[in-house]
Formats: C-alpha cells, sequence, structure tokens
C-alpha cells in the first residue's frame, strides 16, 4: 500500500489516511476541544472506516440538547449506522453513570462492576468468526489462562441485539469462574460496535509472563482491529459493498445479489453487477432499488459448473465475491458411503465404527447382565396370615354392619 499519512483535529491524538482510500483510524482525546471534529472529517474525507479511543464517549458528550445528533443519533451524519464505519471501545465501561444518548450504540446492557481481576477465554463463537484459532491463539491454548490478569470489568445484565461474545473473562467467584463478557462485537445499521470490556492489557506486552508470547499485546489488537474492518459490511476505503444470497449453488438456482451504498442516498447511476469467469465476462446486468435506503438488490443464474467472480462494473477497487456452480448429480457419481469421514464423525462424537464381526459383540455388549436367582435357596413370605390383615378385614366387617344396621337391613 501506499504511504502512511497523519492529520490532527483538535482534540484528535492521531488520525491516519493509507493509500488515499480514507482509511482512517482516530483516538480522540478525553476531553476534545472541538465537537465537530467528526463530521469535517467526514465532509473532508468521505468517510471514516474505525475509530479508537476511551475518550470517546466524552469527545461525543453534548452540552447543546442536539450536538450529538450527527454523531450517534437517528440524523444524516450517523456515521456507524448509515456510513458503514466501526467505533471501537475499550478499558471497559467508557463512562461513569449512565450515559443515555451512547445507549444505542453499546452492545451490552450494563451492569456492575466486576470488582476482580480476571483472566481472558475465546468463546466458540469467536473462533468460528476467524478471530481465533488462526489468527490468534484458539479457545483451548493454555496461554490464555497464563496471560497477565485484567481488571476494571463490568458485568452486563443482558446482551443486546445483533451482539456476540467473542472473548469471555473469566471471573474468580469461590472455587468457581464466572463468565463475563470481555470482548462483545454487534452490528449496528450499516457499521459495526466492537468493545473492550477489561483494563490492563498492556501488561502483556512490558511483563510477559509466558515464553514465546512477547508480541501477544501487538498481535492482539492488530488482529482485532483487522478482524473489525473486515467483519463491518463496507472494506476500507470502499464505498460499495457486495454480498450473495448463497455461495454456493446447483446450476439454474436463481441467486440475489445485494449491492450496499455508504450513506442512505442512492447515486443518480447506480453500478452493475459482473459475472467473470476465466477471465471473461460472462454476465453483465443492472440492479434494482431494494427496499432498504441506499441498497440495490438483482437475481440472476448461472448454467455452467464452475468458480466465478462477481464484482461491480465501475467504482475502482470494486468489492466482489464469488460464486461456485456446483456440478449436478449423475447416474454414473460414486453415492457409496466414506468410510474415513464416517470414522472421524463417530470419533469426534464420542463414538466408534464397528464391522460386520464386531456387530454381534457389541449387541451383547449393550444388553443388560443378567442377575442369576437360585431358587434353591429362595425364602417364601407370605402375606395372608399378617396382622394388618386381619385387621383391615375386621374393620370392612364392622363397617358393612353398622351401615346395614343403620338403614333397617339384616
Amino acid at each position: 500500500m501506499g504511504g502512511l499519512h497523519s492529520q490532527k483535529p483538535p482534540g484528535t491524538t492521531q488520525v491516519n489516511q493509507i493509500n488515499g482510500l480514507a482509511n482512517l483510524r482516530c483516538k480522540p482525546a478525553a476531553h476534545a476541544e472541538k465537537r465537530d471534529w467528526i463530521q469535517r472529517l467526514v465532509a473532508e474525507h468521505g468517510h471514516i472506516d474505525i475509530t479508537v479511543g476511551t475518550g470517546l464517549a466524552s469527545s461525543l458528550a453534548p452540552v447543546e440538547p442536539c450536538a450529538h445528533e450527527p454523531v450517534i443519533g437517528e440524523g444524516r451524519g450517523n456515521f456507524v449506522k448509515e456510513q458503514g464505519a466501526c467505533i471501537v471501545f475499550f478499558r471497559g465501561k467508557p463512562y461513569a453513570g449512565e450515559f443515555k444518548e451512547l445507549g444505542p450504540l453499546e452492545p451490552v446492557a450494563w451492569g456492575r462492576p466486576a470488582g476482580s481481576k480476571f483472566r481472558l477465554r475465546p468463546t466458540r463463537t469467536g473462533q468460528d468468526a476467524g478471530l481465533f484459532g488462526s489468527m490468534l491463539a484458539g479457545m483451548d491454548d493454555p496461554v490464555w489462562m497464563k496471560m497477565p490478569p485484567l481488571q476494571n470489568a463490568h458485568r452486563a445484565r443482558r446482551l443486546k441485539s445483533f451482539s456476540q461474545v467473542l472473548v469471555e473473562g473469566m471471573l474468580p467467584v469461590g472455587d468457581r469462574a464466572v463468565p463475563l463478557p470481555a470482548v462483545v462485537a454487534r452490528r449496528y445499521g450499516k457499521g459495526i460496535v466492537l468493545l473492550v470490556n477489561a483494563e490492563g492489557l498492556w501488561q502483556w506486552d512490558f511483563f510477559p509472563s509466558v515464553t514465546g508470547a512477547e508480541t501477544m499485546y501487538k498481535e492482539f489488537w492488530t488482529q482485532l482491529m483487522q478482524w473489525a474492518v473486515t467483519y463491518a459490511e463496507f472494506l476500507p476505503g470502499h464505498e460499495y459493498a457486495l454480498s450473495l444470497s448463497s455461495s454456493a449453488v446447483l446450476p439454474g438456482v436463481p441467486v440475489r445479489a445485494r449491492v450496499g451504498h455508504r450513506g442512505t442516498e442512492r447515486p443518480e447511476d447506480p453500478p452493475r453487477v459482473r459475472v467473470v469467469g476465466d477471465g471473461d465476462t460472462i454476465q453483465e446486468f443492472p440492479v434494482s432499488p431494494g427496499t432498504e435506503e441506499g441498497v440495490w438488490e438483482a437475481v440472476f443464474s448461472l448454467q455452467e459448473p464452475g468458480t466465478y467472480r462477481v464484482e461491480l462494473a465501475g467504482p475502482k477497487s470494486p468489492p466482489c465475491a464469488t460464486l461456485h456452480i456446483r456440478t449436478p448429480p449423475t447416474e454414473l457419481d460414486d453415492t457409496s458411503a466414506d468410510p474415513d469421514f464416517l470414522k472421524a464423525l463417530a470419533e469426534a462424537s464420542g463414538g466408534a465404527v464397528i464391522t460386520e464381526t464386531d456387530i454381534a459383540g457389541t449387541v451383547a455388549a449393550l444388553e443388560p447382565a443378567a442377575e442369576a436367582v437360585d431358587m434353591n435357596r429362595a425364602v417364601w413370605v407370605p402375606l395372608w396370615d399378617t396382622w394388618w390383615l386381619l385387621c383391615a378385614m375386621l374393620t370392612f366387617f364392622g363397617v358393612e354392619w353398622f351401615t346395614r344396621r343403620r338403614n333397617g337391613l339384616m
């Protein structure tokens, strides 16, 4: 990529622009001298891809009743919901008390402070999202429990809609560990909000307690920021986004292409969708306005099996998606079971593969063991000559006799 250019609006620690693509990274100070720095940056550069800072809530705090509207309200300048930007909060809850204006952005409803130190552990959701396991250590890697503990986290009363917990904080309570959301991502309109509910990550860099994990602090933030911008609807520097309803279909099956544009206003000349295969253009067709503002849609289908690239025709560095057209099944296809796959599936679920010769032994092992009874040593206990049976018979006889005599019967 090109050179890295830095600018400093009032109250901002650093703003970087990479390769003229308006890929900005901002970290506002705790007390911004000007509250309109975001709006002026958007007007100057087109959009902001990701904004990072602990004092972001302070810089968004309004003095006038409507000063926050261009930033976090429903107004035309909502750069998260409409422009597809990403906001990152870290060091726990970014304000004291309540901040109603910031509420729509936050991925959690805050609870009480955690009160003690804890360590991080990735979740299955974070690993499935691609953040852990390949980019960073996986959820079962013991390195997470060996890193210095963190602090100043808050419990969450509930997760808000479209929020995903990527990392949990294992909070010690007595002899057990109670999880709390430590890293949470939430889709908000066309953009996302990322929350790091912890403080003390800097200790990973200054006091690494694990040999070979000296770069864990740098890698954690680098991979987290890269994941955030790719998880958003728009890639950095792109004005358009393209997504397909399916990535692999059979020939002739319709596929819906969705084209998004930053902001709510649609350009006068909407883009066209182009399908490329083996370097040649297979199809090119227009899009129609969708039900959402700033969104177009188109439906198409392909007949020839293969792998195709679906892209926008017109914009520089257009977004693209891959579409695989499967080969339809034929009578000559081998439909027999895959023994290796079935064995791996059985072992992964705690089972095993048995052969035809093992069936009898397996069935016998599943039957309950029969208990042997020696009839020669059996002891018979009769129930008819017991005192309680005699009492019951006398009681029934007495009740019947009393009833008959009371009603004048013999």
